[in-house]
């Protein structure tokens, strides 16, 4: 066990290097590496921070509380600031083409470009955005509060799928498989696995067996 934050642990990275980022609602971001234990603060006192994602040049990108979503470099120790949301940012991911997409409480997924810091994309969503995972062909799943898991095209900015079965609760967690498969945690106990059929434009799903009986608030997939 390696203690590195004041408060509860509410997200984490893994850096190309192999260290984990850890942000905590204590406002720090921390790099770990988990050989030699060996522990870094990054980053303090930006408040809660909810949600963390990584380049794949080291950078870390993180949402808080305050709806800045913000990128640090551990190298340079600096740290740019771009677009603000109107409410925090619940989820983050780096797209394979280097841009950002993000997810808040404001019922919004934007789209960032980091070269300009600026939202080049924004999609209304009916309720907050809570998750979301990115395929590899740039499409990305979103998670929201009211339970419904879907599928969209940011760049045409065009939805392109909703499962027809929703979670009886927020959706807390996605992560997508290599094979494009996507799978969902909720609040109401429950894991589902969702595949998307091109033929029929729909999203199936089956219910995963889960023996907890509390909510299901992370889930992280292996490559293999």
């Amino acid at each position: 066990v390696i203690t590195v934050h004041e408060f509860m642990v509410t997200c984490l990275t893994v850096l190309p290097d192999g260290r984990i980022a850890s942000g905590s609602a204590d406002g720090s971001i921390h790099l770990t590496d988990l050989q030699t234990k060996s522990t870094e603060s990054i980053i303090d006192r930006l408040g809660w921070v909810e949600c963390l994602a990584a380049f794949s040049d080291g950078r870390i990108v993180l949402g808080c509380d305050d709806g800045i979503v913000r990128i640090r470099d551990p190298k340079t120790q600096t740290t740019e600031t771009m677009s603000v949301h109107e409410s925090l940012v619940a989820s983050l991911a780096v797209l394979f083409d280097g841009s950002v997409v993000s997810g808040s409480e404001d019922k919004t997924m934007r789209l960032w470009n980091p070269q300009t810091g600026k939202s080049e994309t924004l999609i209304e969503h009916e309720c907050g955005v809570r998750s979301l995972a990115t395929l590899s062909d740039g499409r990305v799943v979103t998670g929201n509060d009211h339970g419904t898991v879907l599928l969209w095209n940011p760049q045409k900015q065009e939805r392109a799928a909703e499962m027809g079965i929703k979670h009886e609760s927020k959706v807390n967690c996605l992560a997508a498989f290599p094979d494009g498969r996507v799978v969902s945690c909720s609040e109401d106990k429950t894991v589902r696995l969702w595949d998307w059929d091109p033929q029929t434009q729909t999203l199936d799903h089956e219910t995963i067996e889960y023996d907890g009986d509390g909510s299901v608030n992370c889930l992280a997939v292996f490559r293999d």
